[in-house]
């Protein structure tokens, strides 16, 4: 697990005779990332313990002063993703403080559980501050929707679906969550018997079918009817931020049973494979960086 900080910054940009124009901007994003250790998680100690986590602070810089606003720290997935590319979309005329102002927070009753939880609205939607620019998001929205709704759901009872599946899915998880010594040993054993109950309790909470497999398959069998055989990705030649998201969502098993199982029973590896190249590859230019 990694938290990530992002510093953005606003600098004027001038002319050839270096006066500042007042109606151009260069937009920095710094971006720094920490590991979280997957267990104790002491390194986000001070935000919770919630991830994932990005920080945020915005530097505005004039010929005079540099003024930076107090941090922010997001911690839901969606809002994270929507919010910087609201930022990105609008060439950062726009400040991080107000696109985070289309997204206000509110309280939500979970129906199967009847506690409150903190969502935000639009959280699936990017913001256009110009109109004229704005593009029709609705099929998008649906499907990044539909993985925070359905599809991430079906997860947690499948890679726990058994004692001897949870272990192994434990195996898979103290090796890169870069476990040692008797932490590994208690994390592997304690964690793995403890969610294979959880799992039977989200199991029953998200009424999945009795075979959690086939509650699996059925969901990454909608998104697969869904991209179009004669395009690589459901944004056509390019990935749009449904593909990443459910991507992000897949991904996060990979390496235990339930996700050899469903790549051998589904239509998922071809664009999974074409994914995961494109984020590789924009990931190494990120490290050279």
């Amino acid at each position: 697990m990694r938290a990530i900080a992002i510093a953005v910054g606003n600098h004027r940009r001038r002319s050839k005779r270096g006066v500042p124009r007042a109606d151009s901007f260069v937009t920095l994003l710094c971006i720094s990332s920490k590991p979280v250790h997957s267990a104790t998680r002491n390194e986000i100690k001070s935000y919770g313990k919630k991830v994932p986590l990005l920080t945020l602070k915005e530097a505005t810089t004039t010929e005079t002063e540099c003024k930076v606003s107090e941090e922010v720290s997001l911690n839901e997935s969606s809002l994270i993703v929507s919010s910087l590319k609201s930022f990105l979309v609008n060439e950062g005329n726009v400040s991080i403080g107000r696109i985070l102002s289309y997204y206000p927070e509110f309280t939500r009753v979970s129906e199967s559980t009847g506690k409150e939880n903190k969502d935000y609205h639009n959280k699936y939607m990017i913001m256009y501050e110009d109109s004229e620019c704005e593009v029709d998001q609705s099929e998008i929205s649906k499907w990044r929707e539909f993985g925070d709704r359905e599809l991430v759901h079906t997860i947690s009872p499948n890679i726990y679906r058994t004692i001897s599946e949870s272990l192994r899915s434990f195996d898979y998880i103290t090796a890169e969550g870069k476990f040692e010594g008797l932490q590994a040993y208690f994390a592997k054993y304690i964690g793995a018997f403890a969610m294979y109950f959880v799992g039977k309790r989200l199991k029953k909470r998200h009424a999945l079918k009795d075979d959690v497999r086939q509650s699996l398959y059925d969901s990454v069998a909608k998104w697969m009817r869904e991209i179009n055989s004669t395009q690589p990705f459901h944004g056509g030649e390019h990935p749009d931020l449904a593909d990443l998201e459910l991507f992000g969502i897949l991904s996060c098993f990979q390496g235990t049973d339930a996700f050899h199982d469903l790549t051998q029973n589904t239509k998922l590896l071809p664009w999974f494979n074409r994914m995961k190249a494109i984020c590789d590859s924009r990931s190494k230019l990120i490290e050279k960086k």
